[in-house]
């Protein structure tokens, strides 16, 4: 998913030494390899964490050196659970999620303070939704927070005729204090249109793309942006030109410093063609005047950094945007890592970025969105198919000014491979000391050891040692993992058949 983390904490280049000291929790019999973990934040000298299994919910506590401090079972949860999302502020954090009773889906909330005690016994029920029928399909509300966390927004979607489309969204304070609910009716102008890619800025406006798309839903001819104000009732559209272009997924970014919007898409010049560069738009969040989209096409060196010499023409059709990490002066370092899946019982035919177009428009049997979904391949955490390969190479790292053009580029070398599932592979990125810390597995002796490459301000790459003091009985998991601080990150990883979780400390 795209990281709100402002890069305007790097002021300056500094030299740092590879985390030296990295410490784990005791393994506890309940934890299987198999449950679910959710960092959800560090409270003063507490850690906080949320494991989850289809039954059982509870929270684990633990002191600044990993050792348990207290453990909470939730109350009973609902058995239709579809979604949990989990909310930090200062004095605490919501525990936000969904569940369907019968054609009603509800979104409700538990507060807890620091130490996961609930301030209220009974949950505040957010928003519920009538559905025409019973069914299976996941969740339809996208939570929203915004950077500065004093606002969430809870959204809804459906389609109420082929030519008309609703968004619903309810806005909260980081007390829970409903600032307004609003349901606005969108005009589409064929099937082949959707609405993706929801964001709340600092002032409570929600952003939303809504994207054209062929009848193969192949890629984005167009799309519009528009504007949910949290002080008026009328929407504002602005259509973003393409340059005759054919887009691909649309990846929005609220620059709150400079109050504006960055878009950017990776785009072709003819349909199911082969990635050519990276589009942008940038624009005043008033969206009073469209901006004229800077189209950066990569260079062949660039290519080549990126896969090699024998891929050179289609070198960027397996990377995806992941993070956009925006400066205080406007200017933002993009991120994008090369994924994809080969699957062996099928004659080991490899994924195309075109096959995850088969979902769209994100829209469930009962014509509601399916919010919150990426299409990109992996859509969730611990994705397992036994037939299949679980790709990650290469990350491409772009930096652009505050117009949109691009500066310099580089890339980080890796290459993972797992079969069956993708907890091991791709990454995870620490912003600390003034620089990107790029963190991944590498197999070693048939052991996963962790890397950490970093990279400054002007794009210059450093490969650090690996941990000198990691033990190899642990298998962490960095894609998962969570920056608590500004020099500390926690990971869940495996020990034999058990879940634990891993601190570095840098």
């Amino acid at each position: 998913m795209v990281k709100n983390i402002f890069l305007c904490l790097i002021l300056a280049i500094a030299n740092i030494t590879i985390a030296q000291k990295i410490s784990y929790t005791e393994v506890e019999k309940e934890d299987s390899k198999n449950m679910n973990v959710r960092i959800i934040g560090k409270f003063g000298d507490k850690l906080v964490v949320h494991k989850s299994t289809k039954s059982e919910h509870y929270f684990s506590v633990y002191n600044n050196d990993m050792t348990l401090h207290e453990k909470i079972k939730l109350k009973s949860m609902p058995d239709r659970l579809l979604n949990t999302d989990f909310v930090k502020h200062k004095n605490g954090f919501y525990m936000v999620y969904q569940y369907q009773k019968k054609s009603i889906i509800y979104c409700e909330a538990f507060k807890y303070n620091t130490v996961a005690k609930l301030f209220e016994e009974n949950a505040q029920v957010l928003d519920t939704t009538s559905i025409p029928q019973y069914t299976n399909d996941n969740k339809i509300y996208n939570i929203q927070v915004s950077d500065d966390k004093s606002k969430i927004a809870v959204i809804k979607g459906y389609k109420k005729t082929d030519k008309v489309h609703v968004i619903g969204v309810v806005l909260f304070d980081n007390l829970l204090n409903k600032i307004y609910k609003k349901l606005h009716l969108i005009n589409v102008d064929s099937r082949n249109n959707y609405l993706d890619e929801f964001l709340v800025d600092n002032d409570g406006d929600i952003f939303f793309a809504k994207c054209y798309s062929n009848s193969s839903y192949e890629t984005i001819s167009k799309f519009d942006l528009i504007k949910v104000p949290a002080n008026g009732d009328s929407l504002r559209y602005v259509a973003m030109p393409n340059e005759d272009k054919f887009l691909d997924e649309i990846i929005l970014k609220v620059d709150n410093a400079n109050k504006k919007i960055i878009s950017q898409t990776y785009y072709t010049s003819k349909r199911k063609g082969n990635i050519e560069g990276i589009m942008v738009h940038h624009f005043n969040k008033n969206l009073h005047v469209s901006s004229k989209p800077i189209v950066n096409k990569f260079s062949d060196s660039f290519r080549v950094e990126a896969k090699g010499i024998n891929n050179l023409k289609f070198a960027f059709n397996d990377f995806f945007i992941k993070d956009i990490f925006v400066k205080k002066d406007g200017s933002f370092i993009t991120t994008s890592e090369s994924n994809y899946t080969q699957n062996r019982g099928n004659n080991g035919i490899p994924w195309s970025r075109y096959d995850y177009y088969s979902s769209m428009p994100y829209i469930t049997s009962y014509d509601y969105y399916n919010m919150g979904m990426r299409s990109w391949y992996w859509n969730g955490w611990d994705r397992q198919n036994s037939t299949e390969t679980f790709i990650s190479e290469n990350i491409a790292i772009m930096s652009f000014d505050k117009n949109g053009n691009l500066e310099w580029t580089n890339v980080v070398h890796k290459d993972q491979k797992d079969d069956g599932a993708d907890v091991f592979v791709s990454h995870n990125v620490i912003l600390t000391g003034g620089q990107l810390h790029f963190l991944f597995n590498e197999k070693d002796r048939g052991d996963n050891l962790l890397f950490d490459n970093s990279v400054t301000v002007k794009g210059a790459i450093t490969r650090h040692p690996t941990l000198k003091n990691l033990n190899r009985n642990y298998q962490l998991m960095p894609r998962r993992g969570e920056q608590i601080s500004a020099r500390e990150i926690v990971f869940p990883c495996v020990y034999k058949n058990y879940i634990c979780l891993a601190k570095l400390e840098y």
